[in-house]
Formats: C-alpha cells, structure tokens, sequence
C-alpha cells in the first residue's frame, strides 16, 4: 500500500493537475502540495478532508489504508451483486438450489485446506 504523499501525487496526476493548479483549487499554496509530495509536511484533518472531497476518495484511501477509493461504492457494489443472487435464486428449481448448495459448501472446504 502507499502512504498520503503517495497517493497525492497519484491522484493529482492521474487527474491530469499541476501542483500549481491543484493548490489554486483547494485555495493553499503550491508549496503546501510540494512538501506533501515530499513528504516533508503533513496535512492537517481539515486538509486532508478537503482533498479527499476534491478527489472524491475516502480518507483511509488516502493514508494508504485500504486500496479501495470509495467504501460506499463497494458496499453499493455488494448490495447489487447480493440482489443479483437472490433474483437469480427465486427463479432457481429445487434441483439447481440443491447443486449451488453443495458447489458453495465445497469451495468453503477447499479454502479450508
């Protein structure tokens, strides 16, 4: 995983920004995002809340806990495939039910191992 400095510049970067245009747009100075860069400041909560917010990414994202930009986007994601399964299993016969079952319960035996 990365840390903030890391992620910073990855996401400042991938969106196509300069230091000078991304500071302009979070209203700090160029100097501010140079030494994040570097590593040689780091950013208060407030800060780091309003670049979590411009880049649209969770906090954890960027202090390099988690790989995952948006939690609520996997949970939306889940919820989804989760629905997905259930409408799949309305319309299964009682055969299909009882194979899933047994496919399910052999995938968890073999993580076991």
């Amino acid at each position: 995983m990365s840390d903030f400095r890391h992620r910073l510049r990855e996401l400042r970067k991938a969106s196509g920004l300069s230091q000078v245009a991304l500071a302009e747009s979070l209203g700090i100075s160029k100097a501010s995002i140079a030494m994040y860069e570097v590593g040689e400041n780091e950013a208060s909560n407030t800060r780091m809340e309003l670049i979590a917010d411009f880049f649209d990414v969770d906090m954890d994202y960027l202090y390099g806990r988690t790989d995952v930009k948006r939690l609520t986007t996997l949970i939306s994601i889940k919820s989804e495939i989760e629905g997905s399964i259930l409408d799949e299993l309305r319309t299964m016969d009682e055969t299909d039910k009882v194979f899933l079952l047994a496919v399910i319960k052999a995938l968890k035996d073999l993580r076991k191992e």
